[in-house]
């Protein structure tokens, strides 16, 4: 049998073929892909970005990696430009996708790491920045925004996002950066971290994390905080349909929000926004007060409204300003009308059309004002403005007119004013009669010109201590050439009152000044002095050579005459003449001579004693100014005086200093001056009386003086004084070698009161502070022997009521002015004395010894005894500082018992104080430990609302307030402001417990670890109070505190914390107290056992039933007459107990009525009758206002 043909080679020949000629174009294609993945897609991609570029005129470098199916990562990126955006630098811009994620056209995630941007907004703007191109895309483009966000969202939100280090900077402006930004896959929201800026005012900007949502409605952002003052909140955005956010500035909200259309809006949502707070971001160093209360600004009605209140600036204050303005088209206000509204404190008004130019002084206004200022009467006024000029036109009274007119670029004005009111006094209050003028002006502020005229024809007015007066006259002016009075005339109906006056070519010449008594001339002056435009201080003036004079006569004129002209007291009576009073020469030199007399002086304050003649003469002669005065009444002479001083004007001012050398002498000596004669240089010691003898002369120079004489005082006394012996003072004063030596006594009566002694080196040149002044010489002030009885001190201390003690004292003080040196000692004895409005009410059996060497004060055997406590006082005070101020360094011991540390009517409170006080006075230190004891708080308080509620809202109980503490009835003594400063740093323990009383409360309460810091004007306390043994007696059962603690807050001491718990078994069911918080916000918590609502826990404890048993008549009758008596216990105290007592026990004899109302008043009140027998009964009642009464009915039946 033949094999078959084999035909297998034949057949592998063509297939082989045939898979060379596909593998070949296969492995073309994939590598052609492999290729377009990688390098040609970076390739492309490069391509195209270098192309987008060069279009945008940016140039730069860069390094891309990736595929199309993976993502791209950019890195190295540096990019520069020569428009707004100079350059672009980034470490990494990475965005990765895979072929399944393109296909949902989506991205898988995108990271951006450190990018730095540079942006000039003052370079050429140029490409995408130059608005055109994106004006011929946004024409273009039939895409809405909403769709360009919606597409961006969806390939964006589906990928995790990272940016890290982006930094935005705007060259001379100010920079952005931020920390990072991040997004979860999937997630709608963003979290913004670390975003930082620079504001205008170089301070940072600090915003530590925000989050963006972006969902189907848009965007929202939570919160975005600029600094601690301003933050802008709750941020939404809809594209293409609205916006808003809250701006808080310093806690007050504005409301912003648009339909970002035409319709925008801006308001003030809080009751109020700080003005200071604004100015704060915008200017700090602008200091102004002042609220903004309303804010409304909306472009659909094109409306602006804002009010203001409480604003300050500098000196100037308004209580209350508001502006108003609608506009057809708020967004685009130039050239169309404005209607506005302005008030300032109801005062100022102005109502009118703006229209806005873009040069503002292009634009116009047509405004109508009022003034309605106090005191004043209305003012009504129109104000045009337009073409750069202003009109304005004012009525007031309908007899007082004024126009004017200014121009803006000519800087010139004209106004008139006109005036023909027939009674000034509603202008004002020293105004009397009519009052009518015409005044025309104009000038020219560039040049600096100014002229016009005042016609007064008539004016009457009348000033405090002054006649009235009517006055006519004309001023003109031509500045700055000319001021002239051509004439002035006042007329009383005691006088008439004459002047001309003319200033010109820098001299001021007075014509005359003529006073007339009808045609009596009584007074006349008539001046020149050289008064240049160009002076800028008096020196000049003085050092002018031209020549002065003014020439004063008057006839022999009563003060009450000169009353009329000058405010004289009206209780001094007499004679005044001015004889020839003559100034010539220059002010470099000038020459005076005059004489000036009073005769017949007397003072209705003093008619026993007789009147007085005074005169003083004054010249100058041979560079000296004579002085001579002499007072003297009909018994002989008062007082003279005589004097010699150097007048040498030229030399003063050539030198600038007082010539030392040149001699003087005073000489100043009486017999017999009546205290009661100086009783008006006196006023603050009533009714001085004693004589007062003089004999002093002083000679010599300013530089080598010589004081020697005597002062001798006797029957000093006062009405303060009336029933004290009366006080003498002697005096002896010698000047020898440069030195003034003082010896002399005072005397209580007959009685050796004390020893003066000291002595006084005389250094004018030191005292003037010349540079060539000598080293400071050591003085010397020495009181011996003195003895004080100390009421004799009582009526110079008002807080004292009596006293009996007395002082010893040595005081001997020695040294420089710059280094003094104090010894000497006191003995102050107190016997017994009361104080007035002091806690310190009665001090007995006390003794403070000191003593006082080197500066040094120092306690000896020193004990207080007060109010039963006793204070014993050790230690030194040292006077010397070691710093230029003066601050003296404690150290002193205080011990005491029992001692009052506080009282008012609720409050008692006493410790053992062991302190010490050290360190200077101005930062001293107080320390140690104080043991409270023996104290006691008594307060009535009501902690339950009494009455049934009419509503299911249960008022809560009625606590004392510790909103702040409480003002001490009778203060000790306020310490000065550098004692405020001291420390803290006392211990306090409990030694015996604070008592508790009260109406409702008993108990006791205890302190640990309570420690007392900060300083006395600010105190610190801390530690812990805890109850004891606390029961509040309430109507129908007790209350007791199973646990209570106050912990003390160092930061705020009257608002301290509570943790209180009570309970209370009434009937069935035990209810139980909670309060905690603190004082100044508690937190009160009810709860019951059985459960209770909370109104019906109060019921509860208010009636001690709940509200389904007082539905019984009977029991709520027993409990109103409960209720009754227990208001009646509570006002009467427990003096009547036993009467309630009684009544109680026979309560089934009592008639309760509830709810009558008196036929009379109208009033519902409640009543208890109790039946004493047939023909007596005692009725209570109580109304709705809580009052109560009671009374005895005797009966008289008829058959």
């Amino acid at each position: 049998m033949p094999f078959p043909k084999d035909n297998t080679k034949e057949s592998q020949e063509p297939h082989w073929r045939w898979r060379r000629r596909l593998f070949y174009p296969f492995a073309l294609i994939v590598g052609l892909l492999i290729w377009v993945n990688g390098p040609g897609f970076r390739w492309g991609l490069e391509k195209i970005i270098l192309q987008k570029l060069t279009t945008e005129n940016f140039s730069g470098n860069f390094v891309l990696e990736g595929t199309a199916l993976s993502g791209i990562s950019i890195r190295e990126i540096s990019i520069n430009g020569k428009s707004t955006i100079q350059s672009i630098e980034s470490d990494l811009i990475k965005i990765e996708w895979s072929l399944g994620s393109l296909i949902n056209m989506e991205l898988e995630s995108i990271a951006l790491n450190r990018i730095h941007i540079i942006i000039d907004p003052e370079a050429p703007k140029a490409g995408i920045f130059s608005g055109d191109q994106g004006q011929e895309r946004a024409s273009n483009s039939k895409t809405s925004l909403t769709e360009v966000l919606g597409l961006i969202k969806s390939f964006i939100q589906p990928a995790e996002i990272s940016i890290i280090g982006l930094k935005v900077e705007v060259e001379n402006m100010t920079q952005v950066s931020l920390g990072s930004l991040t997004h979860s896959a999937g997630e709608s929201y963003y979290l913004i971290s670390d975003l930082q800026s620079r504001d205008h005012l170089d301070r940072n900007i600090y915003n530590p994390e925000s989050i963006m949502t972006w969902n189907q409605d848009g965007f929202f952002i939570n919160q975005i905080t600029l600094n601690s003052q301003l933050a802008i909140q709750d941020i939404f955005f809809k594209p293409e349909k609205s916006a808003s956010m809250v701006i808080l500035v310093a806690g007050s909200k504005v409301l912003a929000e648009s339909d970002l259309k035409s319709s925008h809006r801006i308001s003030l949502e809080s009751p109020s926004l700080s003005i200071p707070s604004l100015i704060e971001l915008a200017k700090p160093d602008l200091e102004s007060t002042g609220e903004i209360t309303k804010l409304e600004i909306n472009t659909s009605t094109g409306s602006v409204a804002l009010e203001a209140c409480d604003l300050r600036y500098e000196d100037q204050e308004i209580s209350h300003a508001s502006i108003a303005a609608i506009t057809e088209d708020l967004l685009s206000p130039l050239e169309k009308p404005i209607n506005i509204q302005v008030s300032v404190d109801d005062k100022i008004r102005a109502k009118g059309i703006v229209v806005l130019d873009r040069q503002i002084l292009d634009s116009s206004a047509e405004l109508d004002l009022t003034v309605d200022w106090p005191k004043f009467p209305t003012l009504n006024g129109k104000l045009h403005y337009d073409s750069r000029e202003a009109h304005l036109s004012a009525l007031a009274l309908d007899h007082l007119r004024t126009t004017a007119r200014f121009q803006i670029d000519s800087q010139t004005y004209q106004a008139k004013i006109y005036s023909e009111i027939n009674e000034s006094t509603i202008l004002d209050e020293n105004l009397k009669g009519p009052l009518k003028f015409a005044a025309r002006a104009k000038g020219d502020f560039k040049m600096a010109k100014h002229s016009g005229s005042l016609d007064l024809f008539e004016l009457g007015f009348h000033l405090p201590n002054f006649s009235q007066f009517a006055a006519n006259g004309k001023i003109i002016w031509n500045w700055p050439n000319q001021i002239a009075v051509e004439r002035l005339e006042m007329i009383s109906s005691e006088a008439i009152a004459e002047t001309k006056l003319n200033w010109s070519n820098g001299i001021l010449g007075v014509d005359y000044i003529k006073v007339f008594e009808k045609d009596d001339e009584l007074l006349s002056v008539e001046a020149n002095f050289p008064l240049p435009l160009s002076t800028r201080s008096l020196n000049e003036i003085l050092e002018s050579e031209k020549e002065i004079s003014l020439k004063i006569n008057s006839k022999p004129l009563t003060l009450e005459q000169l009353s009329s002209f000058l405010p004289i007291p009206t209780e001094l009576s007499g004679i005044f003449h001015a004889e020839q009073f003559n100034l010539t020469g220059t002010f470099f030199n000038p020459l005076l001579n005059g004489k000036i007399s009073i005769k017949d002086f007397q003072s209705t304050a003093t008619p026993q004693l007789s009147p007085a003649e005074m005169a003083i003469e004054v010249q100058t002669y041979a560079k000296n100014l004579i002085v001579d005065f002499e007072a003297k009444d009909p018994a002989g002479q008062i007082l003279k005086l005589d004097g010699t001083f150097p007048f040498l004007p030229r030399k003063w001012l050539d030198q600038k200093v007082i010539p030392l050398n040149s001699p003087l002498t005073l000489t100043v000596k009486n017999d017999r001056l009546d205290l009661r004669r100086i009783q008006p240089l006196t006023p603050s010691i009533p009714n001085i009386r004693g004589t007062l003898n003089l004999d002093l002369r002083l000679s010599g120079s300013l530089m080598e003086p010589r004081l020697n004489g005597n002062i001798n005082a006797n029957n000093l006394n006062t009405s303060l004084l009336a029933n004290l012996p009366e006080f003498g003072l002697n005096l002896e004063l010698k000047t020898t070698n440069q030195e003034i030596t003082l010896n002399g006594s005072g005397k209580n009566g007959a009685a050796n009161l004390m020893t003066i002694s000291g002595s006084l080196p005389l250094q004018p040149k030191k005292w003037l502070g010349l540079a060539e002044s000598e080293p400071e010489k050591e003085f010397l002030f020495e009181i011996k022997d003195a003895e004080i009885d100390l009421s004799q001190v009582q009526p110079f201390v008002p807080m004292i009521k009596n006293v009996q003690g007395n002082l010893e004292l040595n005081v001997k003080a020695t040294g420089t002015r710059s280094n003094p040196q104090f010894s000497g000692d006191a003995d102050l004895k107190i016997t017994k004395m009361r104080l007035d409005d002091s806690p310190f009410s009665e001090v007995r059996d006390s003794r403070i010894i000191l003593n006082l060497a080197n500066n040094i004060i120092t306690f000896n055997e020193s004990s207080i005894i007060a109010s039963g406590g006793k204070a014993t006082i050790r230690g030194s005070i040292n006077l010397t500082s070691k710093d230029a101020d003066f601050d003296p360094i404690f150290d002193v011991e205080v011990e005491g018992k029992d001692i009052l540390l506080y009282r008012t009517k609720d409050l008692n409170f006493r410790g053992h104080p062991n302190l010490t006080i050290t360190g200077p006075y101005s930062k001293a230190k107080i320390a140690g430990t104080l043991k409270i004891a023996d104290s006691l708080i008594y307060k009535d308080v009501e902690i339950l609302p009494f009455g049934v509620p009419r509503t299911s809202e249960t008022p809560r109980p009625n606590l004392p307030s510790f909103s702040q503490s409480p003002k001490m009835e009778n203060p000790i003594i306020s310490p000065p402001s550098g004692v405020m400063a001291w420390n803290f740093e006392v211990d306090i323990t409990t030694e015996d417990p604070v008592l508790i009383r009260g109406n409702l409360i008993d108990g006791q309460i205890t302190g640990q670890n309570l420690k007392l810091r900060g300083t006395i004007g600010s105190p610190k306390p801390s530690g812990t109070v805890t109850t004891e043994e606390i029961v509040a007696d309430l109507p129908f059962s007790k209350l007791e505190v199973q646990s209570g603690s106050i912990t003390l807050n160092p930061d705020s001491p009257t608002n301290s914390y509570l943790d209180l718990k009570g309970s209370s078994k009434i009937s069935s069911y035990l209810v139980q107290v909670f309060v905690s918080g603190t004082i100044q916000n508690p937190k009160i918590v009810f709860t019951s056992d059985p459960p209770l609502p909370e109104n019906e826990i109060m019921l509860l404890l208010a009636t001690g039933s709940v509200s389904s048993q007082l539905a019984n008549q009977a029991v709520a009758s027993q409990k109103a007459l409960q209720y009754l008596f227990e208001t009646l216990r509570r006002r009467n105290g427990e003096k009547d107990k036993s009467i309630l007592q009684r009544f109680l026990k026979n309560s089934g004899q009592i008639k309760v009525s509830l709810g009558e109302t008196n036929q009379y008043s109208g009033q519902n009140f409640s009543s208890a009758t109790l039946n004493l027998d047939d023909r007596w009964d005692f009725t209570t009642q109580i109304d709705e206002q809580g009052q109560t009464r009671a009374f005895l009915v005797f009966s008289v039946r008829f058959k």
